[in-house]
């Protein structure tokens, strides 16, 4: 099995981390097109290509994260879709209505679950402030 995380930023690190924890770095990859990243993934021991021709080339290939700037998503997930792999897009998906709406279409009919989130939920210091902010105990939020 292999989960590739494509974007080596501070998004694809956190994504590499929590992946880690729950399927290893044997079943780990990540893209990224900068030399230096992958130079360092690959002295952390992860398995590390430059570009989505050799992502392709994966054994078992079953989860694509994708922690890159939003300007890449929509050609990012459109490549998962089209090979049928689960996709998780970190938010936003696109800042074009129209195109969400059309990978969103196209991942129904492919069958292909895909995913919209924000990682960071999930860690303690923002579920904090959420509850401060939603008991009203840091004010009145006008914005």
């Amino acid at each position: 099995m292999t989960i590739l995380v494509v974007g080596g930023g501070k998004m694809g690190m956190s994504h590499l981390a929590l992946a880690t924890a729950y399927v290893g770095k044997a079943n780990l990859a990540l893209c990224d097109s900068k030399f230096l990243t992958r130079l360092v993934f690959r002295l952390l021991g992860y398995r590390t290509v430059a570009n989505l021709d050799a992502a392709a080339r994966l054994d078992r290939l079953e989860g694509v994260v994708i922690a890159t700037p939003t300007s890449s998503h929509a050609a990012l997930t459109r490549w998962a879709i089209e090979r049928r792999v689960p996709v998780f897009v970190e938010k936003p998906l696109t800042l074009d209505p129209e195109r969400s709406l059309e990978l969103k279409r196209l991942a129904g009919e492919a069958g292909v679950p895909a995913n919209v989130g924000f990682v960071m939920r999930h860690v303690a210091s923002f579920q904090r402030l959420r509850h401060l902010v939603s008991t009203g105990a840091l004010g009145r939020v006008t914005s």
